[in-house]
């Protein structure tokens, strides 16, 4: 991938899953063990949406994953240009990447 470390990656994470209200899932280091059981149940009680955007973020932090492209279009419009923003953001590297985080809130509480 084209994140300049691991800690760019879980920025990224997390600033996904802030959009949702769903931060706990993820630290500086990475998934939370809500985050692991959650996984391992498919995303578990998560809504669709929720379910392919923490999806998502677990297959940027892993490298793979169970996620569908065809649920990413399923995505509400600004998911959807969040998430097309980010891979922009990635096709030109990690300063574009810190940009798209700078942008979706990752610092914010």
């Amino acid at each position: 991938m084209m994140f300049q470390d691991d800690t760019q990656r879980a920025q990224v994470c997390l600033a996904l899953l802030r959009s949702l209200g769903l931060q706990r899932l993820w630290t500086e280091e990475g998934p939370t063990d809500e985050a692991l059981r959650l996984y391992e149940k498919d995303g578990g009680h998560l809504s669709s949406g929720e379910r392919s955007i923490f999806l998502l973020s677990w297959s940027f932090w892993t490298g793979c994953g169970l996620l569908n492209f065809s649920d990413l279009l399923r995505l509400d419009q600004a998911r959807l240009e969040a998430v097309g923003a980010l891979f922009s953001a990635l096709a030109i590297g990690p300063l574009a990447i810190d940009h798209w985080i700078s942008q979706h809130g990752a610092d914010e509480p």
